[in-house]
């Protein structure tokens, strides 16, 4: 995987089924991707095991939220560029959310 910065690392797939899950390791932690059918098409769901926060928690979490957002705007046929003053956006209430745990 290349972080867009220049920096490219190797994560392992730790579990998949096709058309139903994708799960592979993130950080000390993992990801994974679900898949369910719905009568229009199916429903996604993102979730992330954070074994402990740290100061790389919030960018991870702004991260994730921007991504789903460019997911939806690809399924409406829109491409979009990262939008970096988004993630900004949503990094700084990651922050504050945690900061409040």
């Amino acid at each position: 995987m290349n972080d867009r910065t220049g920096n490219s690392f190797d994560i392992s797939i730790l579990d998949f089924e096709e058309q139903s899950y994708l799960q592979y390791e993130w950080g000390e932690g993992w990801v994974q991707f679900e898949l369910s059918p719905k009568d229009d098409g199916c429903l996604l769901v993102l979730k992330e095991y954070i074994p402990r926060l740290s100061d790389h928690t919030p960018k991870d979490l702004s991260g994730w939220h921007v991504c789903l957002v460019m997911f939806s705007a690809v399924l409406e046929g829109q491409y979009m560029d990262f939008p970096k003053g988004e993630w900004e956006k949503w990094y700084e209430k990651y922050v504050k959310l945690l900061n409040q745990l």
